[in-house]
């Protein structure tokens, strides 16, 4: 073999392993996909509620991830999650980005970029210091106004109802939580729990069958004044083409109305151009919704992520469904006491049984003039920076849909004083 030959014979065989590494590659990520598909297609579908079985301990079954416990948790004592999610540049994006703490461990201060996290099923619901304050504003919505925070939607959504109510209230809360809730037996004819097991709040001594209610509503209602998290339920379209709004228990809508959405595509959702003040979000379709709609037929059972979104509220108020502040002359100084940074914890995972999605999200109310001062202004910078970041990437729309207009250089002006710019 002359060195011509050799030559030749090499890359001959450079490119022979680089097609075997390249197809190996694409092996694995088929099987992959095909072994989620078969975990799903796996899972008995859940027809009524006779299918749930109340779990009458914490002890998880094969379909039921492991639950971290915190044994010596103290929620009194437990400041809220600081979330932080600001970029100097807005992205419009379904990818996964990583997580950063403060360098000040004492402030707890949690730092996400807007794209998609890995969680832990362990995480997936917060309790602080607020929780009872939270809970008591949450019974008094749920009693005075019922028909705006609570829909258990057509016969389709009740099993995946039952399913989450079952895993919160027999498996995660006590499992998880075991200074707060704890599960117990009850006598024979109980009113309350039939006779069958339940869960006690150690906090407000209520009990919680562990066996769903007859009624989804009951159901929905009993989870809204459990735990201070908002949870959307996300059913399978029945032409297979994307995920509808199954059911809800939403305490803290902000700009939004879910009772006329239910049965809506999440697609149409985002789309809907009368669903508040503020209209249709940016560049949805252009940018998200195929991505959306790919990833939450692919999700699987085991899968947990996490993601955090920010705002400015021009009220205080927590339930905010109008998105009060999006239709108003520009801020004045006189405006400012009310101006908070809202900022949504959100969740998603699938339900095992029904193979429902399960959105969920946790709100955090922080006045503005704590937000001057934290960490000596270097927070109120990365706001303002984010703030004017909105107009320098991929959707510069969303300057306008988050009311910039309005309050923008009100709150640059405010958070400078604390921080390290003038504006």
């Amino acid at each position: 073999m002359d060195l011509l030959e050799l030559i030749n014979y090499s890359e001959y065989a450079g490119l022979a392993l680089i097609l075997l590494f390249i197809s190996t590659k694409l092996l694995i990520w088929v099987a992959g996909r095909v072994r989620s598909l078969l975990h799903l297609r796996s899972q008995p579908k859940s027809t009524g509620v006779a299918e749930l079985k109340p779990l009458t301990e914490p002890t998880l079954s094969a379909e039921h991830h492991p639950i971290e416990p915190l044994p010596t948790f103290d929620w009194r004592n437990t400041q809220p999650l600081k979330l932080r999610p600001f970029s100097p540049k807005y992205h419009m994006t379904m990818g996964m980005h990583s997580i950063s703490w403060s360098t000040n461990p004492s402030l707890r201060v949690l730092t996400i970029m807007i794209a998609l996290e890995n969680t832990s099923p362990s995480d997936l619901i917060m309790m602080d210091n607020t929780y009872l304050d939270r809970i008591n504003l949450r019974k008094r919505l749920i009693e005075t106004d019922p028909h705006d925070v609570v829909e258990p939607g057509s016969t389709s959504a009740h099993p995946s109802v039952n399913e989450l109510y079952c895993w919160l209230v027999g498996v995660y809360l006590p499992s998880r939580y075991p200074t707060m809730f704890k599960l117990q037996s009850q006598a024979t004819g109980t009113e309350k729990s039939g006779g069958g097991p339940i869960m006690r709040s150690l906090i407000t001594g209520e009990d919680y069958p562990t066996e769903p209610p007859s009624n989804p509503t009951t159901a929905l209602k009993l989870l809204g004044t459990l735990v201070d998290e908002d949870f959307l339920i996300l059913l399978p379209a029945h032409d297979a083409d994307g995920y509808t709004l199954g059911a809800f228990m939403c305490c803290w809508p902000n700009g939004f109305h879910l009772r006329k959405m239910v049965g809506w595509r999440v697609r149409d959702i985002h789309e809907d151009l009368n669903n508040s003040d503020k209209g249709p979000v940016p560049r949805y379709k252009e940018k998200l919704q195929k991505s959306m709609d790919r990833y939450f037929n692919s999700i699987p059972v085991w899968k947990y992520v996490k993601r955090a979104n920010w705002s400015i509220s021009t009220t205080p108020t927590l339930h905010n469904p109008s998105g009060a502040g999006t239709k108003r002359p520009p801020a004045t100084t006189n405006d400012f006491p009310n101006y908070h940074l809202r900022c949504e914890r959100q969740t998603l995972h699938r339900l095992p049984r029904s193979n429902a999605l399960v959105f969920a999200f946790h709100t955090y109310m922080t006045p503005l003039s704590e937000i001057r001062d934290e960490e000596g202004g270097r927070v109120a910078d990365d706001l303002v920076t984010a703030i004017e970041g909105l107009t320098k990437g991929s959707v510069p729309e969303m300057y306008d849909y988050k009311g910039v207009a309005i309050w923008g250089e009100g709150v640059k002006r405010l958070l400078s004083r604390g921080g390290k710019r003038d504006v």
